[in-house]
């Protein structure tokens, strides 16, 4: 369970810095992608507004999953302050995008 949300967040963060390709700071994040694990989405010239829907999307999914499955950690020791700030970065970014 745990491995696929990391993995979940791992696409969520790539998806980010597809969007921002032409951000001058996530230039280098998006050439290691682009030329590694991702080369196919680059090579199809994904990025920018067009990864935004399934960005939100995403944000949006993560953020109710873990609404309903990791309620009960949310607190003030380490892993529940970890999991608020997450919580808080999905639900942010799924606003903002949209």
């Amino acid at each position: 369970m745990e491995l696929m949300s990391s993995l979940n967040l791992f696409f969520c963060i790539s998806m980010g810095i597809f969007i921002f390709k032409e951000d001058p700071q996530l230039a280098k994040a998006h050439k290691c992608l682009s030329t590694t694990i991702f080369q196919m989405c680059a090579e199809r010239g994904m990025g920018g507004m067009q990864c935004l829907f399934p960005f939100v999307a995403c944000n949006a999914m993560n953020l109710i999953f873990d609404l309903i499955s990791r309620a009960g950690f949310l607190g003030f020791h380490p892993y529940g302050i970890a999991l608020m700030g997450t919580m808080f970065a999905e639900g942010a970014g799924a606003y903002f995008g949209w």
